[in-house]
């Protein structure tokens, strides 16, 4: 059985619990759809035509290949696609954001390819580090700037699910209070993936009628330590703890730790040390 995935990094970790729960009886290709070429058209078209199953996030995104469309594959491939969600969810990290500038992404960013919108804001009004990390602390800034994003982020989230086979704000909805299921608004923990490939291990079974003897096994890889898409962790601020009501402690001292993995062993930096950081990049990459 030939399975093709197509979609973003959050594709990359559940296939590996894929395979391991088909072993041997599947053949699965990936399509990440960020590094895609549109050269490759009938490349892609000819892949879509040979798998047995497609299995997508939703993509309406015109700068990728038409043929690597949900509308697309809907229309041509009826009978053998599966649409599961591009989990997104903005409740634990608001501050968290991608900026352009001069219609460019800046990455290589202190934080990966993200900024903090309370930091870059302070940079531009050229507050002082001080200053913008008192902001970067400061509840009522929080409530100020954020009040309504996780309840316009969960309602976002979803509409987007309602033409995917797979769902997950139910399951986002129970178990938000209760754990962290988002490292980054686009960057899913180990349990919300977990829940994800179970939904969608089930889902293949019904459809092919093959059943996934090591999918117990294979799940058990999101109950180790390591996150799979932790690389960056942004820190639960009180305002959001007491705001999703989250039944987890406090950072040490109150301190804001943010979690940077980009290479080698991870580095923990504080947020005074972001705020130092930042200042300095925005001054290379912008002025």
């Amino acid at each position: 059985m030939k399975l093709l995935l197509i979609g973003n990094c959050q594709i990359v970790a559940i296939s590996k619990v894929i395979e391991d729960a088909y072993s041997h009886e599947i053949i699965l290709n990936k399509i990440i759809i960020h590094k895609t070429n549109p050269s490759l058209v009938e490349q892609y078209a000819e892949e879509l035509s040979q798998s047995d199953l497609i299995i997508s996030q939703l993509i309406k995104n015109k700068n990728y290949p038409s043929v690597l469309s949900s509308d697309y594959i809907k229309n041509c491939h009826p009978q053998k696609c599966i649409f599961i969600p591009n989990s997104y969810f903005r409740g634990y990290n608001p501050d968290l954001i991608y900026l352009k500038y001069e219609g460019l992404r800046l990455v290589d960013t202190p934080l990966h390819d993200y900024h903090s919108n309370i930091i870059y804001k302070g940079w531009k009004k050229s507050l002082s580090e001080k200053e913008t990390l008192n902001l970067l602390n400061d509840s009522t800034t929080w409530e100020k700037l954020y009040k309504t994003v996780a309840s316009q982020s969960f309602e976002e989230l979803k509409s987007r699910e309602v033409s995917c086979d797979i769902k997950i704000s139910e399951f986002l909805e129970k178990n938000m209070s209760h754990s962290v299921l988002f490292h980054t608004f686009n960057h899913p923990s180990n349990k919300l993936l977990a829940e994800i490939a179970a939904q969608l291990i089930q889902m293949i079974e019904i459809k092919t009628g093959v059943i996934a003897k090591n999918k117990y096994k294979a799940l058990d890889r999101f109950s180790v330590g390591h996150e799979a898409l932790g690389k960056i962790r942004t820190p639960v601020h009180p305002y959001v703890k007491n705001q999703l009501k989250l039944n987890i402690p406090i950072t040490q001292n109150n301190d804001l730790i943010y979690r940077i993995g980009k290479k080698g062993e991870p580095e923990n930096l504080s947020a005074k040390v972001l705020v130092k950081r930042f200042y300095s990049y925005y001054k290379t990459a912008i002025n």
